[in-house]
């Protein structure tokens, strides 16, 4: 389990460090020519992006044994909880990387001012990512749970605090707190997907995913103030984590207790 949680944080770290050469490109672009170069870059870029998917041949795309049925895959609460929270933290991923960015948009009205903030988001997660995978089994939960706390207290600063350098402030303590949560949640899905289904819990993270947006999107179409209303909505969905896995915890807790 401890193999599959360094694994999970250097794979972000990876990730993190890809996603941060192309914001760090369109800045170069963008100060050295201008917004139509960087238009017609990024869609070559695309095309090109097309041509190594063309050179894959027999990738194995089926698991090896059948799935489970989905009352058997989702029998046990450790599965409900890291599902439930995926999803959860979605909703706030969506606000964070959307609804944030726009919002600081409409403050500084700037693109140098939006492209900054994927910059400091992964140069955070660069830096922590790696250390927040030897989290042992044990210590996952009470991570996430602490994280989600972290991360709610910055929405809430957000909507009180009005100083225009804590909006970027912000974005790195929210990326920071970021990866108690997606280490930790990441390596347990992963570790069971691989021991039980990993079909299915491919499959039920991509609805875990889709349907948290969905649920984000419809609630904003409702209201015309759709960052105040996003942003409380975010709150909502990191208190849900704490109380799914707060939950957990004591069940868990409860289990180990000796029979008196």
């Amino acid at each position: 389990a401890s193999d599959v949680g360094t694994k999970t944080g250097v794979l972000y770290a990876v990730q993190r460090f890809a996603g941060l050469i192309g914001p760090a490109a369109g800045a170069g672009i963008l100060v050295f020519f201008n917004q139509q170069a960087l238009i017609y870059v990024s869609i070559a870029i695309l095309v090109m992006s097309v041509f190594p998917l063309l050179k894959v041949n027999d990738f194995p795309d089926k698991p090896a044994k059948k799935p489970l049925p989905l009352k058997v895959f989702f029998a046990k609460w450790r599965e409900r909880k890291n599902f439930l929270s995926a999803g959860f933290f979605s909703i706030h991923g969506s606000a964070e990387g959307v609804l944030w960015p726009l919002f600081i948009f409409v403050v500084f009205k700037t693109i140098e001012s939006v492209a900054i903030v994927p910059v400091i988001i992964s140069i955070t997660a660069i830096a922590f990512s790696y250390f927040a995978g030897y989290f042992q089994r044990t210590a996952r939960d009470r991570a996430i749970v602490f994280g989600a706390a972290l991360i709610a207290l910055v929405w809430i600063a957000r909507m009180v605090v009005d100083a225009e350098l804590f909006l970027f402030v912000s974005v790195f303590l929210v990326s920071t707190f970021s990866i108690l949560v997606t280490i930790p949640l990441s390596s347990d899905i992963f570790s069971r997907g691989k021991k039980i289904d990993p079909l299915n819990t491919s499959t039920f993270m991509n609805v875990a995913n889709m349907l948290a947006k969905a649920i984000l999107y419809g609630i904003l179409a409702l209201f015309v103030n759709v960052f105040g209303v996003g942003f409380v909505v975010a709150v909502v969905s990191l208190t849900a984590i704490i109380a799914v896995h707060y939950i957990y915890l004591l069940m868990k807790g409860h289990q180990m207790e000796p029979a008196k």
